[in-house]
């Protein structure tokens, strides 16, 4: 007898003659039946109150039949053992093909299965398999779910018969819903108010059906436009409209070759005095037009080299100072005789007091052929200025009753820097646009048509500050060649320059000395002189 046994059985008894107890105290003689561990784990206690007292479960003690204490040959328990007395499952009850358990194994030779439930494929049940989809349940089921969900039998459709449930395919419980038709007024498909003799299979809740937008025809040299469409039955290109083929551009319901150009004057220039627009017909995408490509002198006017049209005192190319030949201005310039091209001026540099002619010929002598348009008044690497033959004393500005500063000038304050502004044709394009400056709108209408073209408002201009004081560096021959000329020449006194000194006050310089000033208020009249950078 084990010493756990004798232990055991003394507190039994122990526990039952006392009572010295309170009570509400109970005895109890063994425990609640534990799932039995193995027995080589559990200790000599657990052993002993599990399978040694008398009492309890006496037909599933650890004894063979013959009343040894040694486990059975086989090692297969007691004769009496089941799964079921341990609340397990017999192995042989449970079809696997259905059910995952899991093996255990209450006493050493009895293999039972607990925790079983459906595998995987067991899935579905009327919530995810309804016939209103066109679908039923089959194969095995397990605890009330099935193996799979399939198509109904199909249905086939005699003439005029409509089905509205599709199931992968095959047209499933015939009905006599309505066919789907397109509602022009909504631009939908729908499946109510359909026409009663339609034939039409739709799958359910499906909306539309893929047909063209446009059934009219392409014109010439176009195609259709399309876009995917799909449906119940399938997916499908649908026309949409049409456009034009490539090198065809819409022109109303017909398609016409792309342009190839566009009409616009080749000459943008000012036309001279006793001149005449150059014109050729020209067609483009809009229309038909007539475009400028030059311009001519009118009859009875010579061009004399493309600067001017004049009726010319002669035409005498060696009166007009054309004597020489190519040969004669070799490393020059040269300027050809618009009466004989034979006959040739030969270029020479520009010195002030020189006079300019209007076939941008320059001479120190006087040719009375010619027409003197003014005097060189200054000439360096960067630029060359003639000025006017005639003046006026105007004022700078108008505006008596707003005198205001001109944005797009430069409010000049230090003599250095006022010295130094050579932006006189800028100066004048800014004060022409805006209106209301006297001496600016003498300048631009002066002598015009100009020597040359370029500025847009002829090439005249309004001295800026520096330009009218460098020409005080050669006052005396300014004036020697205006003498030559009999024009009125530069005066001892101030000019109004295109500089601006604030919103009251312009600068003026008097070319004699070289004074710059800037306090003279913009309404005062003074001198005004214009010049041409040539």
């Amino acid at each position: 007898m084990t010493k756990s046994y004798i232990l055991l059985k003394y507190l039994v008894l122990t526990c039952l003659l006392m009572g010295a107890f309170p009570a509400e105290a109970t005895c109890t003689t063994h425990t609640p039946l534990l799932e039995p561990a193995s027995l080589v784990s559990d200790n000599s206690y657990q052993l002993a109150k599990t399978w040694f007292l008398p009492d309890w479960q006496a037909d599933t003690r650890s004894y063979n039949t013959d009343g040894d204490n040694d486990t059975d040959e086989d090692n297969s328990g007691d004769a009496g053992s089941s799964c079921a007395t341990y609340g397990f499952q017999d192995m042989d009850t449970v079809d696997t093909s259905v059910y995952s358990c899991t093996v255990v194994q209450p006493v050493v030779g009895l293999k039972c299965y607990k925790s079983c439930f459906c595998k995987a494929d067991f899935q579905y049940s009327a919530s995810n398999c309804s016939e209103d989809d066109g679908k039923i349940l089959s194969g095995r089921t397990c605890d009330g779910l099935y193996e799979s969900c399939v198509c109904k039998p199909s249905v086939t459709l005699g003439a005029g018969e409509k089905c509205d449930l599709w199931c992968y395919g095959s047209c499933v419980e015939k009905s006599c819903a309505a066919a789907v038709e397109y509602d022009e007024k909504s631009g939908e498909y729908c499946a109510e108010s359909c026409a009663s003799d339609s034939s039409v299979c739709t799958e359910k809740g499906c909306n539309r059906i893929c047909k063209d937008t446009f059934t009219g025809d392409v014109p010439t040299n176009a195609h259709y436009t399309t876009e995917s469409c799909s449906d119940c039955s399938g997916s499908y290109e649908i026309k949409t409209g049409w456009e034009c083929d490539v090198g065809y551009h819409a022109a109303g319901s017909l398609c016409t070759p792309n342009c190839t150009q566009s009409c616009y004057d080749t000459y943008t220039e000012a036309l001279p005095a006793f001149a005449e627009y150059v014109t050729e017909p020209c067609s483009d995408c809009s229309g038909n037009y007539t475009i400028k490509t030059g311009w001519t002198c009118v009859s009875g006017y010579e061009d004399t080299e493309s600067y001017w049209c004049a009726l010319p005192q002669t035409t005498d190319c060696n009166a007009l100072g054309y004597n020489k030949t190519e040969e004669d201005c070799e490393g020059s310039d040269i300027i050809k005789c618009p009466f004989d091209e034979a006959r040739i001026w030969c270029m020479v540099e520009p010195k002030p007091g020189m006079i300019l002619y209007s076939d941008g010929t320059i001479s120190w002598d006087v040719i009375s052929g010619k027409k003197a348009i003014a005097v060189v008044a200054y000439v360096d690497e960067d630029r060359k200025l003639a000025i006017g033959l005639e003046e006026t004393a105007v004022p700078w500005s108008t505006d008596s009753y707003a005198v205001k500063d001109v944005t797009c000038l430069t409010n000049l304050s230090d003599t250095q820097q006022v010295q130094s502004d050579f932006n006189g044709a800028a100066n004048t394009q800014c004060l022409a646009n805006i209106g209301m400056y006297p001496a600016t709108e003498y300048c631009v209408s002066y002598n015009c048509p100009p020597l040359a073209s370029g500025l847009g408002y002829c090439d005249w201009y309004l001295p800026a500050a520096g330009e009218l004081y460098v020409m005080s560096f050669s006052y005396g021959a300014i004036n020697l060649g205006l003498q030559k000329l009999s024009k009125t020449q530069l005066q001892n006194a101030y000019y109004w320059s295109s500089s601006e000194g604030g919103s009251y006050y312009a600068w003026y310089v008097r070319p004699s000395a070289g004074n710059v000033y800037g306090n003279l208020g913009k309404t005062y009249s003074a001198s005004v002189r214009c010049v041409l950078a040539f």
